[in-house]
C-alpha cells in the first residue's frame, strides 16, 4: 500500500487537504503515529504533515489570554511564562520528544497520560477547531474531550490554538 504525503507551507493549504482528505493522518511532531505504526496499530493511507506550517508554532498574548499554535513544541512551552504549562511540558519525554512533541499531538491523542492536556484542563483552556469553509470554532477543553482517545475533533477539521487565561 503507497502512503501519500502532502506537506502544505500555510494553514489555507492545509485546511483544503484536511477537507479533502478526511482520513490521512496529520502530523507534525510525530511523536505519538510514529509509535502506534512501530506497534502495527495504524496503517495510514495518506499524511498530512504540518510542520512547515507556520501560522500554527507561535504563543501570542491576546488581552488576557494567550494563544497557543498547535504546532509549538513542548520545548517552546518549556518557556512558557505559565508555570502550569510549562512544568507540564518540561515533563514530557527526553529533550529529543520535546523538541519534535507538540500540543496539538498531545490533545488529539486524548490519552489521560497527556501531561498538555491535564494542564490546560486546570487552567481553563478552549481547543480552537478549524475547517476551510465553515471557519473556526472554540470549544472549552471539558466538551472537547469525549472519552478516552476521542474528541469532539470532526475528521474533516484541524486543531489550530489553544487558549488560556494568562495569569503567570
Amino acid at each position: 500500500m503507497n502512503s501519500m504525503f502532502h506537506q502544505p507551507h500555510n494553514l489555507a493549504d492545509a485546511l483544503r487537504l484536511r477537507d479533502e482528505l478526511p482520513d490521512a493522518v496529520v502530523v507534525n511532531g510525530s511523536t505519538d503515529i510514529s509509535v502506534a505504526m512501530n506497534h502495527g496499530t495504524l496503517h495510514p493511507r495518506a499524511f498530512i504533515d504540518l510542520s512547515q506550517v507556520a501560522e500554527i508554532r507561535k504563543m501570542e498574548r491576546d488581552g488576557a489570554d494567550l494563544l497557543i499554535g498547535a504546532g509549538v513544541t513542548c520545548t517552546q512551552l518549556g518557556r512558557c511564562h505559565l508555570r502550569t504549562l510549562r512544568e507540564a511540558a518540561l515533563s514530557v519525554g527526553g529533550p529529543a520528544i520535546r523538541n519534535q512533541a507538540t500540543l496539538g499531538g498531545n490533545l488529539i491523542t486524548a490519552s489521560p497520560a497527556g501531561d498538555g492536556c491535564v494542564a490546560l484542563l486546570a487552567l481553563g483552556g478552549a481547543v480552537e477547531l478549524t475547517h476551510a469553509t465553515r471557519g473556526s470554532r472554540w470549544v472549552d477543553l471539558r466538551a472537547f474531550f469525549l472519552g478516552y482517545r476521542q474528541t469532539a475533533l470532526a475528521p474533516d477539521e484541524l486543531v489550530t490554538r489553544v487558549r488560556v487565561p494568562y495569569n503567570p
